[in-house]
């Protein structure tokens, strides 16, 4: 009984929402009228993965960029000074022997090292084509989703024209 009557409330009501949507929904469509190429453009400009490839391939450029500094000779340089809080001091006497007190403050002289990749096994060159193979996929995914989002332009451009087909069909039956 409380299905059947709230079926009846639903059934009564239908037409009067209906008719709300029926009324106002031309004044909608002919107040913008969009072609379906129209709305893929303006999808593809508005949808914010789309401004991810851009970076996608900045990072990329700069990852290979950074590879290629690796065949660069690189030059490393150290020294080392320290400052000691107290210093030990020999107090007992040692003939013959002569024991000089360090200083506080030490110094260690500057080391400069040069290293030049001769031979790598071609690892530069392969991460290289990782990383250009790792942007190609990021920017395979954005292509899908890219494409998922034109599915669902379709389905409510389909849905919408349907929608103006019952409301054809409804004036004429009017």
């Amino acid at each position: 009984n409380d299905t059947r009557e709230a079926l009846n409330k639903f059934c009564n009501t239908r037409p009067l929402v209906v008719a709300f949507f029926i009324s106002f929904f031309p004044v909608m469509v002919i107040a913008q009228s969009l072609t379906l190429d129209q709305a893929y453009e303006l999808a593809k400009q508005n949808y914010p993965l789309t401004k991810q490839k851009d970076l996608i391939r900045q990072t990329a450029e700069i990852s290979i960029e950074n590879l290629n500094k690796g065949y660069l000779p690189q030059i490393v340089v150290s020294g080392q000074a320290t400052l000691q809080s107290a210093v030990t001091e020999p107090t007992i006497p040692t003939p013959g022997f002569l024991i000089q007190i360090q200083d506080k403050d030490q110094y260690k002289v500057l080391v400069a090292d040069l290293n030049q990749v001769i031979y790598d096994g071609g690892v530069i060159r392969n991460q290289k084509e990782i990383q250009k193979l790792n942007s190609a996929v990021e920017d395979q995914k954005i292509e899908v989703e890219i494409y998922k989002l034109m599915e669902r332009i379709n389905q409510v451009y389909l849905s919408t024209l349907y929608i103006d087909e019952q409301i054809k069909q409804a004036q004429l039956v009017k």
